[in-house]
């Protein structure tokens, strides 16, 4: 009860947005349709979730470069001699460049104290750099990690399109196998309701002697197979509708069901030529914004920071840490630093044959190479795509065109032979042969619209569009 109430109320919200609804019937059209796909699906939902995940990302890479409080103390008595008792506290705050400035203050006392530790009785301030000379003087773990979030991030915004480009390139194909399905039933619903109707009028006219026996079965042959083609397609209808509930949700979190009441747009605008002349002269640029494809060149991107971090791996390590010294003073509470007090020191350190690390800057560049080519291939194969549903496009606007003529056509035969067959001088055969090559035009024509609808889909899906 509570998912029809639901239903209800969406087709209550968007009864604004239809044209050319009537009491029985209200129209449901493809955009609206989009639209609600586009606003209330779980999968759109979801897709906006992802600008927030990148942001996260570059929050947290960004949090290495925080500034840190510390403080360590350690004492140690026995038997009541104080053996030592060391007191540390400080700030380091890591820079961009690689640097990282340090600065707090010591105190250490004790009988025991290793003389290398000793600070005067009111403790000593101190602050210093640590700067690396070879290994991480231009990249280092923190730096590559930033880059590397800063890519996803904007990698999250093509996935979010990229996500919502495949949702509706799906939803399109549901919404115009749903209106295929409602026309084909429609035509054969119709279909039916002739046979019927001309089954009792030979019957009569059988009856009456006016009519040949043998055309009551002509005609009833008719009605049994239009009635077993009107069923094929009456399932074909079911699926259809089944299917496009799957795309019809409330906030996204409820599914919703469609209406008995509501039917597509019958008329399907054919308006899309300047468009699609205008994406052939842009294709490359269109290509290249494409998210599937920005996707890739922004892990090709991410690999290249691998490259440079791994090629700094094959510097030798050398850290220059240095310290000026100020002790404390009661007469001041601002430390009074002297280049004359300082502590300074060096550390090197370097694998003699780098084979670690050689091999690990091979690896990442076959992985560089392997995703170029593989998105040299996706431009390719889109570009192709692209190409092919323009061309479907363009093909199925020439035999729509055509075939409008041709089912006029059929309904001019039709008609003719009708009216010879009430005059007496043509046969049920010959008009059913009529009839059923005006049916199959009506269906072959609706088939074009919905294969010209969904061609206009498949492009815009397969140039990145169909999101925007």
């Amino acid at each position: 009860m509570k998912l029809k109430i639901l239903s209800l109320s969406f087709y209550i919200l968007i009864a604004q947005s239809l044209l050319g609804q009537e009491d029985s019937e209200k129209f449901f059209g493809f955009n609206d349709f989009m639209e609600l796909v586009r606003n209330n699906h779980p999968l759109a939902m979801q897709a906006g979730l992802q600008e927030a995940r990148g942001d996260a990302e570059l929050m947290k890479s960004r949090g290495a470069f925080d500034p840190k409080l510390g403080f360590e103390h350690t004492n140690k008595d026995f038997k009541g001699t104080e053996y030592y008792n060391l007191s540390d506290a400080g700030l380091k705050v890591p820079t961009w460049f690689g640097v990282e400035v340090m600065g707090g203050y010591e105190r250490n006392r004790g009988q025991y104290v290793d003389p290398e530790n000793n600070t005067p009785d009111a403790g000593l301030w101190y602050a210093g750099l640590s700067v690396p000379l070879g290994k991480g003087l231009f990249i280092d773990q923190r730096r590559a990690e930033l880059r590397k979030a800063k890519i996803y991030r904007e990698s999250t915004l093509a996935m979010r399109q990229q996500i919502l480009n495949e949702l509706l390139y799906d939803a399109s194909y549901a919404y115009w196998n749903w209106y295929q399905a409602v026309e084909i039933t429609r035509v054969y619903e119709n279909a039916l309701d002739v046979a019927r109707e001309r089954f009792e009028a030979v019957k009569k006219e059988a009856m009456l002697g006016d009519k040949p026996i043998i055309d009551t079965l002509e005609a009833g042959i008719q009605v049994q197979s239009r009635w077993l083609n009107l069923k094929g397609w009456q399932l074909e209808l079911a699926n259809s509708i089944n299917e496009l509930q799957m795309y019809l949700w409330a906030d996204g979190w409820i599914p919703l069901e469609l209406d008995s009441n509501f039917l597509p747009k019958r008329e399907v605008p054919l308006d899309e030529e300047n468009n699609f002349n205008m994406y052939l002269t842009n294709l490359d640029s269109l290509l290249e914004a494409h998210p599937e494809l920005r996707i890739s060149q922004y892990k090709i991107d991410s690999y290249e920071v691998d490259q440079r971090m791994k090629r700094e791996q094959l510097k030798p390590q050398v850290d220059l840490k240095y310290n000026v010294l100020a002790p404390n003073s009661d007469e001041s509470s601002i430390p009074s630093f002297n280049s004359n007090n300082y502590a300074w020191g060096v550390e090197f350190g370097m694998p003699i044959f780098l084979r670690k690390e050689r091999a690990g800057l091979k690896l990442n560049q076959v992985k560089i190479q392997e995703s170029e080519m593989g998105l040299k291939s996706k431009q390719n194969s889109l570009r192709n795509k692209v190409l092919q549903s323009i061309n479907l496009y363009n093909i199925s606007n020439d035999q729509i065109e055509l075939y409008s003529r041709t089912v006029n056509d059929y309904l001019g035969l039709l008609n003719g032979e009708q009216t010879k067959f009430e005059g007496g001088e043509s046969s049920l055969f010959l008009v059913n042969r009529r009839e059923l090559g005006y049916i199959n035009a009506e269906v072959k024509l609706i088939e074009l619209k919905a294969k010209n609808r969904l061609s206009v889909v498949k492009t815009k899906a397969m140039l990145g569009i169909l999101a925007d």
